[in-house]
């Protein structure tokens, strides 16, 4: 850590180093407060989709009779956040970067993707109830005819 004396001293001595400094450092702290302003606003969803997947999950778990401990649906819980956390500031900060404003909200879209499909399983689970994924991509594929919602949760006996 560099004292005020030393500061001092650089300006007197350097002050194309200290204004260099200062500029980078400027540079910084505005890049990473774009990238926290971008990351907050996946935030709130992503807790919303990783607690419902916990409070679902458990619901299935039950269902299936396994047990539930609360250190494993704690690590689950801890892991995910993590691993989306890391997501949306890969995603945020390259788009910041590259200026590519869509690309942080298209990451998030594939990584909610799967995430949303596991959740509506899980509560559709205790129904005897499955989501067909393949069923909802024809429904969503086909642009004018949405008739399919009976094609897209099937019993589970079917399979």
């Amino acid at each position: 850590m560099r004292t005020i004396a030393y500061k001092i001293t650089a300006f007197i001595v350097k002050p194309q180093v200290l204004a260099i400094e200062t500029a980078a450092s400027g540079l910084i702290i505005l890049y990473m407060k774009e990238v926290a302003i971008l990351t907050f606003k996946f935030a709130i969803p992503t807790l919303f989709i990783i607690f419902a997947d916990l409070i679902w999950g458990i619901q299935a778990a039950k269902f299936r009779k396994e047990k539930v401990t609360f250190s494993t649906a704690t690590r689950r819980t801890f892991n995910k956040i993590l691993a989306y956390t890391c997501w949306i500031l890969f995603s945020s900060s390259i788009g910041i970067t590259y200026q590519m404003d869509n690309l942080p909200m298209i990451a998030m879209l594939l990584v909610f993707a799967p995430e949303g499909c596991s959740c509506i399983n899980n509560a559709l689970e205790p129904h005897g109830k499955n989501l067909s994924i393949s069923a909802l991509l024809r429904v969503i594929g086909r642009k004018k005819d949405i008739e399919g919602l009976d094609e897209i949760i099937e019993d589970k006996d079917k399979n």
